[in-house]
């Protein structure tokens, strides 16, 4: 009876938590990670852009901005 009652309980636990899991795999962590893998597969490349590309005046900008940066912090560092 013992024996009945454990393997009732095996059959009966497994089909529901089976039923459960297999309808609720994508809130899984490990499909989760399987989705990502397959994306970094499939992903389209991503363009790189190099400083040349902006052309000259855009350097300049990028200068002053850089310089009005580095003048912030050291008014900062007078402060104190």
């Amino acid at each position: 009876m013992l024996l009945c009652a454990i393997a009732t309980y095996n059959l009966v636990w497994h089909t529901a938590i089976g039923y459960y899991r297999w309808n609720n795999r994508e809130r899984s962590l490990d499909w989760a990670i399987e989705q990502e893998r397959i994306w970094d597969e499939i992903k389209p490349k991503e363009e790189e852009y190099d400083d040349e590309d902006y052309g000259d005046e855009d350097a300049g900008e990028v200068a002053a901005a850089a310089e009005g940066e580095a003048d912030a912090e050291e008014d900062e560092e007078d402060d104190e």
